[in-house]
């Protein structure tokens, strides 16, 4: 994400190389990710702030003092164009695993609890999926009737 007075906003991997950033800490996932990213396309990021929360990241960002990596969750409750949500493919994405064992049946099912548990895990990404989608990578309007800049 950036800044949303910036003049040019990163588009590319190769744009973020110069740029300064607001990193997470490096052994938690965010900076991780910015150290995965750096290293797969050669640059060594310009940390200027190092944060451990993801509160005083978004605040530093939408003040313009650099560009970060978030997951979508932490910018739920970021008011529309307090940041841009960059759409740079390559940065990284999470993935959560349910891993259970074989219940006491042996039938090869979860049993009972873990059975909720990934009922209601599977029922929250159902809810938000959508939510995130439209939020952070709308579907693109067509021009209006009449407009030549198709």
């Amino acid at each position: 994400m950036a800044p949303p007075g910036w003049p040019e906003i990163p588009r590319e991997v190769a744009d973020l190389a110069e740029l300064p950033w607001v990193a997470g800490v490096p052994d938690q996932a965010c900076g991780q990710a910015l150290e995965r990213l750096a290293g797969l396309h050669g640059f060594t990021p310009r940390r200027v702030h190092v944060i451990q929360e993801f509160p005083p990241t978004l605040a530093l960002v939408a003040a313009g003092h650099g560009v970060a990596i978030v997951p979508e969750l932490a910018l739920l409750e970021v008011p529309a164009g307090e940041v841009v949500v960059t759409d740079i493919g390559g940065v990284g994405a999470r993935r959560i695993d349910a891993v259970t064992r074989v219940s006491r049946t042996r039938s090869g099912e979860p049993d009972p609890v873990q059975a909720v548990v990934v009922s209601a895990l599977r029922q929250a990404t159902d809810l938000l999926a959508p939510q995130l989608a439209h939020r952070f990578h709308p579907t693109p309007q067509p021009p209006p009737e009449g407009d030549l800049r198709a």
